[in-house]
């Protein structure tokens, strides 16, 4: 149940990500490079842009509830992003963070002493 959520919540926002990527890369050629082999990070660009907006954001929420979409499955999949956020601009990691997603040091500027096993 829950890929078939995420799946419909991926189908709702295509459009409005394929408008955002075309304006971006209209916008500044130097983007072109920079996402030219990785549309992941394109895409996380466009979740923390709607993210960064708490009036885009909530907008977004009640559409894709609207349009037929699971309220906790939604609010679970903008948590993980906002979550994410939060760690970057506050520069918090755990050590397995730091670990996995190769985080320069001078980016951490607090870090948990917690660890668990996957």
């Amino acid at each position: 149940m829950e890929f078939d959520t995420q799946a419909k919540i991926l189908e709702l926002l295509e459009k409005d990500y394929r408008k955002y990527k075309s304006t971006l890369l209209d916008l500044d050629e130097s983007y072109n490079k920079k996402f030219e082999n990785n549309n992941e990070e394109m895409w996380n660009c466009f979740i923390f842009g709607i993210c960064s907006d708490t009036k885009i954001l909530v907008k977004c929420i009640k559409n894709l509830i609207e349009k037929g979409c699971n309220k906790e499955k939604v609010n679970k999949f903008f948590y993980n992003y906002l979550k994410m956020k939060h760690k970057m601009d506050n520069g918090m990691w755990s050590w397995n963070e730091i670990e996995e997603f190769d985080i320069p040091l001078e980016l951490i500027k607090k870090s948990s002493t917690k660890y668990t096993f996957i």
